[in-house]
Order: structure tokens, then sequence, then C-alpha cells
């Protein structure tokens, strides 16, 4: 019978463990437990490779045939990528359904209990129930909200824009400002969700938290200011009657109110957003260390994310005869690489711990017991010696958005993929995309291609 992971944990402090097959049995458990640790995310080429063919619902289908591979600490991202595939697919109420369950989860995990932390400090951090990353929590929120922008169901999609503004609130409180705790795409894409409802004031307020935060992203990741969000903020603070403000944004960005306001008379708005390619992976890099006095081998590993080819750095929408570039707004491979790099101080810390630890249990069975019982002990160290390179891998690499006043009525739009020396490498039309006059249309696209499988 397989032990719970608190048997593996307790049993290693039991003072009463004297005899020699009990503790051999222990260190063969130890080893055991490290297949045990293993995630859904080793058979993610194979979903990936139908993503990169255009065959979302074949992704799915893989997905769903290894449901039953992803340890029950990782059914947070089994969630995560299954609400993403659907998405993909086109399929946004089964989605959003799915979205709801992995929220639902996240709430009930939040609290660590004792038992996992003592895990992820003897065994390895893939002992800990896996609740997402702190962006991808608050990006979870944001493809819900698309997902329900594309339904149609603007007042959905404004109870996640008040859950992404809880959430950013609260990872303001309790986390160290040099790591994230703002998303400026999300905050834009709460602006435009209460602009849609004619809520003026609110929209501004999100309007302006954006524009803070994409100020700190242009630094921290190299996405500056939208022009859009330029012309949102110089619109909304002259209808709320904001005249020093909007002055000082006409300053700001040597732009002039009004002109804008005069372009979207009588008309609807497209807004499109588009997701490119797929976010960077999790990988594990190891080291191995002869621990004086006691010359025993212990084994350290730390999670390191390792990018993706990106042929494509820029996109752009013709409709009407006319050109309209898109603009980045989102960085997540960035935002996923800063992110780790702040945290890894902590997982530097418990890898040493779990490494001191286990080379101890190895040391001290050498030479106060049984030679053979130290060495398994060795090896069962080295085995289950893991760094947590778990990740939602399903989300984009990066977010371009383009907002498109429109006359109202049946529009064709065409998405043109460009490369880096601006060719276009890829088209996708969008036909019959019906505007109303006043109301602004969610258009949505995630693009793909086989060169995101490979590696920079």
């Amino acid at each position: 019978m397989r032990h719970p992971l608190r048997y593996y944990v307790f049993e290693l402090f039991r003072p009463s463990r004297t005899n020699c097959v009990d503790r051999i049995l222990f260190a063969v458990g130890i080893a055991l437990l490290a297949g045990a640790c293993a995630t859904g995310s080793n058979s993610s080429y194979t979903l990936e490779r139908h993503l990169a063919a255009q065959k979302p619902e074949r992704a799915l289908k893989s997905l769903e045939q290894q449901s039953r591979q992803w340890a029950r600490r990782d059914q947070v991202l089994y969630l995560l990528n299954k609400a993403m595939l659907l998405r993909m697919q086109g399929d946004f109420v089964a989605s959003n359904d799915i979205f709801e369950q992995a929220k639902q989860r996240i709430d009930k995990l939040y609290g660590v209990s004792v038992t996992e932390q003592i895990g992820s400090v003897i065994i390895n951090d893939l002992t800990r129930q896996y609740v997402g990353e702190e962006f991808e929590q608050v990006l979870m929120h944001v493809f819900e909200a698309l997902n329900y922008l594309a339904l149609g169901q603007a007042d959905a999609a404004r109870v996640e824009a008040l859950h992404i503004d809880l959430k950013l609130r609260q990872l303001g409180k309790r986390i160290e400002k040099n790591k994230y705790t703002e998303d400026a795409f999300a905050r834009y894409l709460a602006g435009m969700i209460y602009e849609g409802q004619r809520e003026w004031s609110d929209a501004m307020i999100e309007y302006r938290q954006a524009y803070v935060a994409y100020r700190v992203y242009k630094k921290e990741y190299g996405v500056p200011v939208p022009h859009s969000l330029k012309q949102d903020l110089l619109r909304l603070s002259e209808r709320v009657g904001l005249t020093a403000e909007m002055e000082r944004y006409e300053t700001e960005f040597g732009m002039e109110r009004g002109q804008d306001m005069e372009i979207r008379e009588g008309k609807g708005e497209l807004i499109f957003v588009l997701s490119k390619g797929l976010a960077p992976v999790k990988r594990e890099n190891s080291i191995f260390v002869l621990v004086p006095p006691t010359h025993t081998l212990v084994k350290v590993s730390l999670p390191y994310y390792q990018s993706r080819v990106a042929p494509a750095v820029a996109a752009r929408i013709r409709v009407d005869g006319e050109v309209i570039p898109m603009e980045e707004v989102e960085d997540i491979r960035a935002i996923a690489i800063r992110t780790l790099k702040t945290k890894l101080p902590g997982i530097r810390a418990r890898a040493i711990a779990r490494a001191s630890i286990k080379g101890t249990v190895a040391y001290t069975l050498k030479h106060q017991d049984n030679w053979l019982l130290g060495v398994l002990a060795e090896l069962g160290g080295l085995v289950t010696e893991r760094a947590d390179t778990r990740s939602w891998i399903t989300l984009p690499s990066n977010i371009f958005l383009a907002r498109i006043p429109l006359a109202p009525g049946k529009h064709n739009i065409e998405l043109e993929i460009l490369d880096r020396r601006h060719a276009v490498i890829a088209r996708r039309e969008f036909r019959n995309v019906t505007i109303n006059k006043d109301r602004m249309t969610f258009l949505s696209h995630h693009w793909i291609v086989p060169q995101h499988l490979f590696f920079e």
C-alpha cells in the first residue's frame, strides 16, 4: 500500500525506528516518492505539438487522456490548461466553467498545511499543492473576463474586473514591492470593461492604475505605455470634467484632447486581443556537491525559465482599407522570468536546507547504524531532490491589443502577423464581425506555430 506523504515526512524523525528492515523500507519509500512527484507537464510536448498544428481540440483530447497522470496536488494546473484549450477552440462557456473550478480549488488550498511546508524542506517543492504563480492567478481572471466579453456577457465580465482589483490589492498588501503586485494589462482590460458599461469614473480609476503600472512595465519588461491608453486617459478625463488632469496628460503625451472623441462620434469599437505564442517553460538546473567534513554527496536543484523561439514580433489589423498596428500590452515571458528571479532566494534557501538534512541523515546512518543504509539514504536524497518546474504551459508569451473605432454594421477583419523584418508571415480573416453603435465588440485570437516548440 502506498503511504501518504505525511508518512515519509514524519517517519524520518521517529526515534523508535531501530529495525534495519524498517529503515531500508523507509529509504526505498523515499526513492519511490520521487516518482510520485512527477507532474503532468512531462507529457506536455504532445499537447504543444497539436497547438502548433492549430488543432486545439486534439490538444484538449490529449490533456484529458492524460488526466489520471496529473497528481492531486497539480489539479489546479490541469484545470488552467484545460480552460485555456477550451477557450482556444471557442468554447467560452465550458472554458469559464473550468476556470471557476480552478478558482474554487485555489481558494480551498491557499492555506498551506504544515505537512506540505515540512515536505518542501525535507523532500522537494513538488510536494506542495500548486495554486499558481501570482501572475497566473491574475491572468486566470483576465481570460475568464475575455471569455465573457466574447459571449456578450458584459455584466459577468464586470464581476471579473472586480476580482482583478481584489486580487491585485491582496498581492499589494502581502508581497514586497520589488515583486509582482500589479498587472498593467489586467487593469487596462478592467478599465475597458467599465467604460463599456458607461461607468466613466471607475474606468478612469483603472486607466490611471494601468498607466502607473505601464510606466513600471517599461522599465522592468520593456513594454511602454500603449498609445491607445493615452487616448483613453485624455478622452475619459475630458468626459468626467477633470480639466487639470487632462491638461497634464496633454503635456506628458504631446497629444491634443478631443481628437479621439471626434473620430468615435456615431461609431462602435472593435477591441482585438491577440495572444501570441506560448509562455516559457520551467526547467531544472542541478549541481552535485560533496559536503565536508562528512564527504556526503548532496544535490541542489533550482528552477529556471527557458524562453521559446519567437518568429513574430508585431501584428496589425486591416479593415475598411485601413491598416492599424497592434500594440504589445503584456509580456508574460518577461513577467514569469522576473517573478522567478525574485523568488529564487527563498527557493535556494529551501534547497540548501534539504541538502543539509538529507546529508546529515545519510552520514548518521553510515556511521551509527549501517553503511548500506547510509548509502541508500544518500541515493534517496539525490533521487528526491527536484526543482518545482510546474507552470501554466498554455499561456501565451505576449498579448497585443488594437482599439479600432468602426462604423456600425458588418466588417471583414484581417489579422497579419509580422516577423522581425516586418514581413507578413501569417494571416487570419474574421468575416462579418458585427459592430454596434456606441458599443464595444471584443475579438480574440491565439496564434501558435511550430517554431514555438523550439527554445532559445
